[in-house]
């Protein structure tokens, strides 16, 4: 009977995750793959490394319900470095996830996340991340995989620029249940600034493995800067695969020491619960 109950969270779980996303792209939909300037969005793209503006740590907490029934806990910690003197602009994060409502018994996950990226020409840059993620499933033995992803940013223009991901392109080790691999996955993104007053991002990805139809996520993202130091966020997305539809929204205070970030995530079917997230970030 365990093993059926294993079975259905793995194939749940690989069917609607994502790896960790951070508040910012969180509260916009999980869009950003084409503009990011902080230091998650090396999990999106890590062409958008070089983006970073020198240096940056942060940390993030997330609590809630997305899915029916299915309550998240999670902490991360990670850290940017795009100062003048390094060879390769990097990320780097640690994300300690706790979930429950899939086993009897909570199921408690760890990423280990770095990214490089580098502008290979001068509207052009290019970016590799590798991870380490491990389950631990309780009354079975661990599942770890370690897997890369790269990335490309071409900068159109000061306010547009496009993206591209390819993700997951590894093929885990045999040890590792096939249902609980992380799959292959195409994403684009399109980014867009509107007289420097506001932000718009349109991303769209497509698992490529285990998705016989080809159904896609569509994803859009949008953020005022009309104040000085207060950035409103908002998004949608819609998940045909999953056939789940989602809003969010989020705001941040965008300090010139200091920045904070609120996300708010809501499963628009079937649950009156929502996820919500804030981090703090120090740039130098």
């Amino acid at each position: 009977m365990k093993f059926f109950l294993l079975l259905g969270f793995f194939f749940h779980f690989s069917l609607h995750a994502e790896l960790f996303r951070g508040p910012v792209s969180s509260s916009m939909a999980g869009t950003g793959r084409a503009a990011m300037d902080s230091a998650e969005g090396g999990l999106l793209n890590p062409a958008l490394v070089p983006l970073l503006k020198d240096y940056e740590i942060d940390a993030y907490y997330k609590d809630g319900t997305l899915d029916p029934g299915q309550h998240h806990h999670l902490w991360s910690l990670g850290a940017g470095d795009n100062g003048p003197d390094v060879l390769f602009p990097a990320t780097f994060h640690y994300v300690r996830e706790r979930r429950t409502g899939y086993l009897p018994d909570p199921v408690e996950s760890d990423l280990w996340h770095a990214a490089i990226g580098r502008v290979s020409l001068p509207k052009l840059s290019l970016g590799i991340s590798g991870y380490r993620l491990s389950y631990n499933i309780p009354g079975a033995k661990q599942a770890v995989q370690w897997n890369y992803s790269l990335g490309a940013l071409y900068v159109v223009s000061q306010d547009i620029g496009l993206g591209y991901t390819l993700n997951n392109i590894a093929h885990p080790g045999s040890d590792v249940p096939q249902v609980l691999r992380e799959r292959l996955q195409q994403g684009l993104g399109f980014f867009a600034s509107i007289f420097n007053i506001a932000r718009a991002r349109v991303d769209i990805t497509r698992n490529e493995t285990n998705n016989v139809d080809k159904k896609m996520a569509y994803m859009a993202g949008f953020e005022s800067l009309s104040g000085h130091f207060a950035i409103l966020r908002a998004g949608f997305k819609r998940d045909d695969e999953a056939d789940q539809s989602y809003i969010t929204a989020g705001f941040s205070f965008n300090g010139p020491r200091l920045k904070v970030d609120y996300s708010f995530e809501k499963n628009i079917h079937g649950t009156s619960g929502a996820l919500h997230g804030v981090d703090i970030r120090i740039p130098f």
